[in-house]
């Protein structure tokens, strides 16, 4: 497992709160603020500290849990897709022990002139500059029809991992619906896109993962050999808005005996707003 002695969790992981780390850009500003502290305050009750930690701290947790987790795709490896600016956002939680036990990853992409569809098949979404190159080996084949619509400003969600020991306590709904949404506080995309196994079909399932449309079928396939498949989900930014006021809601609802107290949450909505 990943333990807690890169430069970056012994600069930030004592002394600083997720809440210091965001900045909200974007409508509404009050209920991003109470989410917020309220999903940290939930995570750190079960032992858990999140993190925005830096790209190379995400390959690091990736390589110290192949037993648990494949190698990441080319989209969220820095090394492989490197990021421009900051519009590579990585989310990690860390539990007593310094250990790294869940991971979430989001990246942006301007598709205003092309569609989602076009942008995939090219191979330009998961390569960028290195599409050319990797098609001589891979295909990417999309079904989709949404995807055929989809464009403008998109954000893409992936590198979601969560230690087997962690895997019933909760945090598998709590991290990447946290990232998406700093991602959007941070700065409006039109869609949120993401890529899953055909499980997620099963309404049972489907309803943990929280996304307004899950189509059949995409697959990735390297020497004509397919590596991965499954559906294709895609979200737009008012149904995302509309989620969080709906999981802001539970989180209220539920922690009715917490001690979460109007000033602590107006404090923490002045800091993200700064």
């Amino acid at each position: 497992m990943a333990s807690l002695q890169t430069a970056f969790q012994q600069q930030h992981f004592d002394s600083r709160s997720l809440l210091d780390q965001i900045a909200i850009e974007t409508e509404p500003r009050g209920d991003f603020g109470r989410f917020f502290l309220r999903a940290e305050n939930r995570l750190h009750d079960a032992g858990l500290t999140p993190r925005l930690v830096p790209p190379a701290e995400l390959v690091r947790i990736n390589e110290a849990n192949r037993d648990s987790w494949a190698p990441l795709i080319a989209v969220v490896d820095h090394r492989a897709f490197p990021p421009e600016g900051d519009n590579l956002q990585c989310l990690a939680c860390y539990d007593r022990q310094g250990q790294a036990v869940a991971t979430s990853a989001v990246r942006r992409f301007d598709v205003s002139h092309s569609t989602i569809a076009d942008e995939l098949r090219s191979l330009r979404f998961l390569f960028g500059p290195r599409a050319r190159e990797m098609s001589a080996t891979v295909e990417f084949v999309l079904t989709a029809p949404s995807a055929e619509r989809i464009s403008g400003e998109i954000l893409y969600h992936g590198g979601v991992w969560v230690h087997p020991s962690q895997r019933k306590s909760g945090i598998t709904r709590i991290v990447p619906k946290l990232n998406r949404y700093i991602a959007l506080a941070r700065k409006a995309f039109d869609y949120e896109i993401a890529m899953a196994s055909m499980a997620l079909l099963k309404p049972h399932v489907a309803a943990s993962y929280s996304v307004e449309g899950c189509e059949p079928y995409y697959a990735y396939k390297s020497d004509g050999v397919v590596k991965w498949d499954g559906v294709f989900n895609w979200s737009s930014r008012e149904w995302i808005i509309a989620t969080l006021q709906k999981d802001l809601a539970e989180m209220i609802a539920t922690s009715a005996g917490e001690d979460v107290g109007r000033d602590e949450e107006h404090a923490a909505v002045a800091t993200l707003n700064r």
